[in-house]
């Protein structure tokens, strides 16, 4: 398993956490051979016995404006049109991405892509 720093156990190790539990295991003894700490351990089984689910949620916040397909694409016209201005390449790649590219999206697409210095 990870060492004890901070991170988020999958839904497949909260399983585990549980499949210890119904066993009759002891929340100390789950600690002990899974290297979990016991108020993780604690804080899974109460979770599941309250509300009979412990997934994990996703998480709040604004959704991707690329998707993968469109992300690749205007990288490989980052990469190939790197000295013509953003304008023109945004121009050229609204066709082709499922999503319309404000200008700011695609200046985002040349800092991400460390391009910045080619412009």
């Amino acid at each position: 398993m990870q060492d004890t720093a901070q991170f988020e156990l999958s839904d497949f190790e909260k399983g585990i956490i549980i499949g210890y539990h119904k066993c009759g295991r002891s929340s100390k003894d789950i600690s002990r051979d899974l290297k979990y700490p016991k108020s993780t351990v604690a804080y899974v089984i109460k979770k599941w016995k309250v509300s009979g689910d412990c997934r994990n949620v996703p998480r709040v916040g604004r959704p991707t404006k690329l998707e993968d397909g469109d992300r690749r694409v205007l990288t490989r016209e980052i990469r190939k049109n790197s000295t013509q201005p953003m304008a023109l390449i945004r121009e050229g790649l609204n066709g082709r991405v499922a999503s319309a590219l404000a200008l700011g999206t695609t200046g985002f697409g040349f800092e991400s892509r460390r391009c910045h210095g080619c412009l």
